[in-house]
């Protein structure tokens, strides 16, 4: 015959719904005290690669000058560079992208995106010669900067020196025209 032992009740295991509520509420605190540190974070690494394409174009530009002994230029996409920019084979040395071959052309996917170009001398577009220098298209040597913003105080630069070389820094906050 079959006898029943009584046995020690076992332990519940497992949440009750206070505890999962308690738990939920923590982490909601968490995640919203997280979102603008993330928020900040997703801007600056949209606004360096940003820069890093302008970059790598400028870099793109100077190469194929050298290696294919001919004008390239750098221009904005509709005289705007927030919308992007061409990069062109131009041996005529006109003062767009319009007709040529065109080597790469950049659409920057960041919204709110500023781009404010400046060179001295003064011109919309950038210029490699065949030996790789910038130069305007009326062939004075040419340097260039490019400040792109992003949010609030991410800012990058892009200093183009008249040998061609591009350095991509953070400008220093009170002059937005110097490397830090």
């Amino acid at each position: 015959m079959l006898v029943m032992r009584p046995q020690a009740p076992r332990p519940q295991t497992g949440f009750t719904l206070i505890e999962l509520l308690v738990t939920l509420v923590v982490l909601v605190i968490l995640a919203g005290m997280a979102a603008p540190a993330y928020t900040s974070f997703i801007q600056r690494n949209t606004l360096a690669t940003e820069a890093d394409a302008l970059a790598s174009s400028l870099s793109l530009a100077r190469a194929s000058a050298l290696s294919r002994n001919s004008w390239v230029t750098v221009a904005p996409v509709s005289n705007d560079w927030r919308n992007g920019w061409t990069v062109c084979l131009n041996p005529n040395r006109n003062a767009d992208c319009t007709g040529q071959a065109v080597l790469v052309q950049h659409v920057p996917s960041a919204q709110g995106l500023t781009v404010a170009f400046s060179s001295t001398p003064q011109s919309g577009v950038l210029s490699y010669s065949p030996v790789g220098y910038t130069r305007t298209l009326a062939d004075a040597m040419q340097s260039a900067q490019v400040l792109m913003g992003l949010g609030t105080g991410n800012q990058k630069l892009i200093d183009i020196s008249q040998l061609g070389r591009v350095r991509v820094c953070a400008p220093v906050p009170t002059q937005a025209t110097v490397c830090q």
